[in-house]
């Protein structure tokens, strides 16, 4: 899991996953948070304790979303914690899950 930009006051970036089957139409998640955990799940370990659980199809390579970046400056400094998750079949208990994102607002 990447992001396409570093997160400044009042930008559109997008939270880019690559795709782990390879194949297209694979479902994807990424959950996005303001606290970190560390919770073993899934065959994985759980990252980020999740607010927001925005879902798309991927492409055989990846897919993206987009997070729009406040541009009030009240949320510099403000963190934000990401991982995605892929629907797939080959992986432990059918999930492969991604690395975990931090992006620190106005960084």
């Amino acid at each position: 899991l990447t992001a396409s930009a570093l997160p400044s006051f009042g930008s559109a970036i997008t939270l880019d996953l690559v795709n782990s089957t390879g194949v297209a139409g694979a479902l994807a998640v990424i959950g996005m948070g303001f606290n970190q955990l560390s919770t073993p799940a899934l065959g994985g370990t759980i990252l980020v304790d999740p607010v927001a659980l925005p879902s798309f199809l991927m492409s055989a390579s990846g897919g993206s979303t987009p997070l729009q970046i406040p541009s009030a400056t009240t949320f510099c400094g403000l963190e934000v914690f990401a991982q995605g998750l892929v629907v797939d079949a080959s992986a432990p208990h059918g999930f492969a899950l991604s690395a975990g994102l931090r992006l620190k607002i106005g960084s």
